[in-house]
């Protein structure tokens, strides 16, 4: 942990995973997208990503899984989710259970036996997330306990589940525990 001072600037690679925990005082960003060409920044592409993409990287997987996500190419970022998840990536076991979620959710799409199995799939991958230590993920299977979703209703282990993500800070869990 480093601490950040007045007029400090911090610059890091696209595939770092950060977080910034304020004590006191107040956050401000700025955030600038670069490009490593003026063609990726007139089309809006990042080559960077298609280069390390062949590597196999699953940062780089769940990066593309997003940009397919935002550009509702669900089953794509399903796909890209998965490979990420299975190799470890703790955000896209957090991103394929929510994105599983809301299939469930969508009763227009899912028959009863589908949304079940969506639900039964986002209870899985929010637990491997959660298990490796991701806040949010703790949160999103706590509710998951609280509300019956894709799990029995157990209070006791929603508490467990959300005094965790409350503990990281997470500013939902610690609103839901009584504690902001």
């Amino acid at each position: 942990i480093s601490e950040i001072g007045v007029g400090d600037l911090l610059v890091h690679s696209y595939d770092l995973q950060h977080g910034v925990h304020l004590s006191n005082g107040s956050r401000y960003s700025l955030i600038m997208w670069l490009r490593s060409s003026i063609e990726s920044a007139r089309q809006g592409t990042t080559p960077w990503l298609e280069a390390d993409a062949w590597q196999s990287d699953p940062h780089v997987f769940h990066m593309r899984a997003c940009q397919a996500y935002e550009a509702d190419e669900f089953r794509l970022a399903a796909s890209l989710f998965k490979r990420s998840a299975k190799a470890g990536h703790h955000w896209s076991q957090q991103s394929l259970g929510t994105l599983y979620g809301e299939m469930a959710d969508r009763r227009s799409t899912a028959s009863e036996t589908e949304a079940r199995v969506y639900r039964a799939q986002a209870v899985k991958w929010w637990r491997v997330a959660a298990e490796s230590g991701l806040a949010e993920a703790q949160r999103n299977l706590a509710v998951s306990y609280l509300e019956g979703f894709g799990v029995e209703y157990d209070p006791v282990e929603a508490v467990t589940w959300m005094r965790q993500s409350a503990e990281q800070l997470d500013l939902l869990a610690t609103h839901a525990m009584g504690e902001a």
